[in-house]
């Protein structure tokens, strides 16, 4: 049975379809999870209301079938927050999503107004059977960064455990969607194993940075941030991939090809991946 056993604490938008929300679960209790997992969040329609996918909005329809009348919009999301440093909260970053009915309510809701926070997380993206030596490669694209950024917050003294180096590739469009940006760029000053490479899709005039596709790019930047000839090795290289499905299979046939394999319930591989 679902209900609201959550609240909004804190709002902040990033561009104008995309914002960070924080929960805290009613009860005071911290929710059980691992940095890198998932879990789901709700809100419960009105009796009448239902959403029109033609229209893109929310209608009227006093007409619903009784059964379809006060239903629950569930959908899961990665967790961007970590246990080991935000105590009782949960960090999601979210965009809206166009024709998404749950994104639609969720970019409507204010702080103190209360949702369903599921109270269980699961996911494979986290590095319990990572070697202690093996360097570590994050790749995202646009929203896939939330799950990356949990594993770089929560896994932070065993990530940056001075025997491996680390690369976290963020691929947008626009450089004002760089997500976490402040953030990132503070641990590649404080980490001096780990490197950030924001890359832009669209880039215009004043861009300094890097321009293109991150799984066309990585190769070529890594070997130049490494000095290595080649930076993907089987058993000495994890990958960690999230974001839209193109890129991800796009790295994963890229990786594959250097003798990489993906991370299954019956085989440990070096590549797990989560499609957005």
């Amino acid at each position: 049975m679902f209900s609201y056993n959550a609240e909004i604490v804190e709002i902040q938008k990033v561009t104008d379809e995309i914002k960070t929300f924080k929960v805290k679960l009613k009860s005071g209790q911290p929710l059980n999870y691992k940095a890198g997992q998932f879990t789901t969040l709700g809100v419960l329609l009105k009796d009448n209301e239902k959403y029109d996918y033609d229209k893109g909005a929310f209608v009227e329809d006093n007409e619903l079938p009784k059964k379809e009348r006060g239903n629950w919009l569930i959908r899961a999301y990665s967790i961007t927050s970590a246990p080991q440093v935000d105590e009782n909260e949960i960090h999601f970053y979210i965009v809206n999503v166009e024709k998404g009915a749950l994104t639609t309510k969720l970019f409507e809701l204010e702080v103190g107004d209360e949702v369903y926070l599921g109270e269980r997380a699961i996911g494979h993206m986290n590095m319990e059977d990572v070697e202690e030596d093996a360097n570590i490669v994050l790749l995202a694209t646009g929203t896939g960064l939330a799950p990356l950024r949990s594993l770089v917050r929560g896994w932070k003294d065993t990530m940056f455990n001075g025997k491996r180096k680390v690369a976290l590739f963020m691929g947008v469009r626009h450089e004002h969607e760089i997500g976490y940006r402040e953030e990132l760029e503070g641990f590649e000053k404080e980490c001096k194993d780990f490197n950030f490479f924001p890359v832009l899709s669209r880039a215009t005039e004043g861009w300094t940075g890097t321009s293109g596709y991150v799984q066309e790019i990585m190769t070529d930047k890594l070997k130049e941030a490494w000095g290595v000839d080649e930076p993907f090795i089987p058993n000495k290289t994890y990958i960690f991939i999230c974001g839209n499905p193109i890129m991800c299979d796009q790295a994963m046939e890229l990786l594959e090809s250097k003798g990489l394999k993906r991370n299954t319930m019956k085989e440990k591989g070096e590549i797990r991946c989560d499609k957005h």
